[in-house]
C-alpha cells in the first residue's frame, strides 16, 4: 500500500512538474509577419472603381483589448496590446459606399500587457493561439454606416462598419465606431472600437484563488494606419 501511494505521489509530482515547465516556456511565435500577410492575402488590384485601403505592415498599427478585474484584492483594468495587425478593407465605389469587403487579422500569440506571466495565459489557455485555427483573430466587414459618399480630406468624420469576427473558431456580428482621417496622401488613419461578451465566442478565464470578478464584457480597440490603393 505504502509502494502505490509513493508511486501516486511521485506521478502527481512528475506531473505538476511538466505543467510548470510547459506554463513557463515561450509562448511560440507568429507564424507570419504582419508584411507576409499583407502580401498573402489582399489581391493584386481593387475591383473597378473601387477605393481599397492596406493596412500598414511595420508596426503603424496596433489591436488592443481591456477589462476590469480584481487582482489580489485590488481592482484594475487589464490593457493587452499587439502591432500584428495586418489586411485590407475595400470599398467598391463612390456610389455605394455602404457596401464593403476586407479581411483584419491580428495576431493572438503577440499580445502582451504589463505581466509577463498573465501574457503566457491569455495566450495559452484563454485564446489558446498556439493552436494555428486560433492563432487569429479575424474581422471581415460588409457594411459602413454613415460613411461619407464623398470623403473629406485633412478632416476628421464618423462612421460605422459591420461586419464577423472569428474568436477561437467562433463567428458573430460585431459592429465597430470608427473615428477616422483621410490625408491628401491617401493615407486612412484613425481608430475603431467595440465590446464584446468574450463568453459568447466560447472563451473563459481560468478560475485562480488571486482573481476575482474579472468583467464579462471585454473592449476592443483598433488603431490603423491604412495606404489607399
Amino acid at each position: 500500500m505504502k509502494t502505490k501511494i509513493i508511486i501516486a505521489v511521485l506521478v502527481l509530482l512528475v506531473a505538476g512538474v511538466a505543467a510548470f515547465i510547459y506554463f513557463l516556456r515561450p509562448v511560440a511565435a507568429p507564424s507570419i509577419n504582419v508584411g507576409e500577410e499583407v502580401a498573402a492575402n489582399t489581391p493584386s488590384s481593387p475591383e473597378p472603381g473601387a477605393l481599397r485601403f492596406d493596412v500598414a505592415p511595420g508596426g503603424s498599427s496596433t489591436a488592443e483589448f481591456g477589462l476590469n478585474e480584481i487582482l489580489r484584492g485590488a481592482p484594475k483594468f487589464v490593457v493587452g496590446t499587439t502591432d500584428q495587425v495586418s489586411g485590407y478593407i475595400s470599398i467598391p465605389d463612390k456610389d455605394t459606399p455602404s457596401k464593403v469587403a476586407g479581411e483584419i487579422k491580428v495576431n493572438t500569440r503577440a499580445f502582451k500587457t504589463d505581466d509577463e506571466q498573465r501574457n503566457r495565459a491569455i495566450a495559452r489557455f484563454v485564446l489558446k493561439s498556439e493552436e494555428p485555427a486560433n492563432e487569429f483573430i479575424v474581422f471581415k466587414p460588409t457594411e459602413a454606416v454613415g460613411l461619407p459618399k464623398d470623403i473629406p480630406l485633412n478632416q476628421e468624420f464618423m462612421f460605422r462598419i459591420a461586419g464577423n469576427i472569428t474568436i477561437i473558431g467562433v463567428t458573430k456580428p460585431v459592429v465597430f465606431d470608427v473615428t477616422a482621417t483621410l490625408s491628401d496622401n491617401r493615407m486612412l488613419t484613425g481608430i475603431a472600437e467595440t465590446s464584446l461578451m468574450y463568453e459568447d465566442f466560447g472563451v473563459s478565464v481560468p478560475s485562480l484563488p488571486f482573481l476575482a470578478n474579472v468583467e464579462k464584457q471585454i473592449k476592443i480597440k483598433i488603431s490603423f494606419v491604412a495606404r489607399g490603393s
